[in-house]
Order: C-alpha cells, then sequence, then structure tokens
C-alpha cells in the first residue's frame, strides 16, 4: 500500500504548473524627469517624464505591475520584485491611479 501515497503525489504534482518568473520591468525616459510630493503621509513623491509610472518613498524608487510591485535605487532600474512583508505601509492596498488621485485638482 505504499504505492497509494506515491501516487497521490504523482497526481497532486501533475496537475502544478511551473511558471517562471516574469522579466522585470523596464522605464523609459520620454521627457525631463520631475517629482511632483503627494500630499499626505509619508512623504511619497510622484515622478512624471518616465514610462511606467515611478514613486519615491524613503530614499527608493516603487513602479507598480499588476499585482506586484517592484523597488530600484534609480528610477531606470534595476527593478526587483519587492515581497509583501517588506512593501512600505504606505503602498499596502495602492494602485498608481489611487495614488495620483491625491494630486489636487488643476482649474
Amino acid at each position: 500500500m505504499r504505492l497509494r501515497p506515491a501516487l497521490g503525489l504523482a497526481l497532486l504534482l501533475a496537475g502544478c504548473a511551473l511558471v517562471p518568473p516574469e522579466r522585470p520591468p523596464t522605464t523609459v525616459v520620454v521627457a525631463p524627469v520631475r517629482f511632483y510630493l503627494l500630499p499626505g503621509e509619508p512623504r511619497i513623491y510622484w515622478l512624471t517624464g518616465v514610462q511606467p509610472e515611478v514613486f519615491f518613498l524613503g530614499g527608493r524608487y516603487y513602479l507598480y505591475r499588476d499585482p506586484v510591485w517592484y523597488r530600484a535605487p534609480h528610477y531606470q532600474g534595476p527593478w526587483e520584485a519587492v515581497p509583501f512583508w517588506e512593501l512600505p505601509r504606505a503602498l499596502e492596498g495602492e494602485t498608481p491611479g489611487r495614488l495620483k488621485g491625491r494630486l489636487p485638482l488643476r482649474g
């Protein structure tokens, strides 16, 4: 009856798909880079002139590619995925659209 656990494990593993990790994102500077301070605490800056959108917080740059936040020492990378336990609290549950929604409307 040792075959039964081995068969169960083989069937379980057969249903698992191994997906290679996605390549880290790249950023492209499309205009002069400017930093805009978003209202509220802590101090989060939104960078314009960079695609995709980049934010600066606590000495690091952050980029969001659903559902993962990435960080880098420079806004042009190199980017690494941020484990959820290392993500700054200010970014938990946030998206670029929600962060930029803090900016006052220009009239």
